[in-house]
């Protein structure tokens, strides 16, 4: 399948950059402030994708079980999200390819986006900290007025401010969060192989394309 691509929106941790050392970093300590035992990558793996409160929620759940999740999770979430601010960049890495290939991206026209279920701030730091402020149009974080995925709200919102269709765009990302968005959405999408889930995971949404390494999606988005 090819398509008249307009534009390529992007999901950010699994998907643009590897953040599991930050999300490793941040969980074990949170854990450790109240003495409950770390979790490891596998972990980690499963449980981000889905935001904050998520994430804390299970990790919490796993390493303290059922009461510890409802006591702690509030207390433990601000605890995260200040520790967040603090190692939000630790160990973090864009895959290997990607920045050549929003450059090639970018330098055909299309648009760029990152949507994210990651608070904006935060995701503003890694997306400036590691490709600049000039290669994407439009960095979409949770803010208290947006919904996270997989609510497709800001995703439409983000097309009719471009005046775009569905069809004129891309969604590319590593979660069965990522796939349920682009398909609430109308949008064709594109799982990354390379990110937090399994092929299994991604193949079971029936994605247009799964893609094995970043260079992949040029091909589908360029008119070449």
């Amino acid at each position: 399948m090819k398509f008249a691509c307009k534009a390529v929106i992007f999901d950010l941790d699994g998907t643009l950059l590897n953040t599991i050392p930050a999300l490793l970093q941040t969980s074990n300590l949170t854990l450790a402030k109240f003495a409950l035992p770390p979790i490891g990558e596998a972990e980690i793996r499963r449980f981000a994708g889905d935001g904050v409160a998520k994430l804390v929620e299970r990790f919490l759940m796993h390493s303290g079980g059922a009461d510890a999740c409802r006591c702690l999770l509030p207390q433990a979430c601000q605890v995260y999200q200040e520790l967040f601010a603090k190692n939000c960049m630790f160990g973090v890495q864009p895959y290997e390819g990607m920045p050549e290939t929003l450059q090639a991206m970018h330098q055909a026209g299309l648009r760029l986006a990152v949507l994210t279920n990651k608070a904006q701030n935060r995701a503003e730091d890694n997306i400036f900290g590691l490709f600049g402020t000039n290669l994407f149009d439009v960095i979409c974080g949770i803010t208290p007025q947006r919904t996270p995925k997989p609510d497709a709200t800001a995703l439409l919102e983000l097309l009719r401010q471009w005046n775009l269709s569905p069809d004129q765009c891309l969604y590319v990302g590593d979660t069965n969060t990522d796939m349920l968005t682009a398909q609430n959405a109308a949008m064709p999408k594109a799982g990354a192989l390379w990110g937090f889930r399994t092929r299994e995971e991604l193949a079971h949404f029936a994605p247009e394309y799964l893609v094995a390494h970043p260079a992949d999606l040029l091909p589908i988005v360029l008119d070449k």
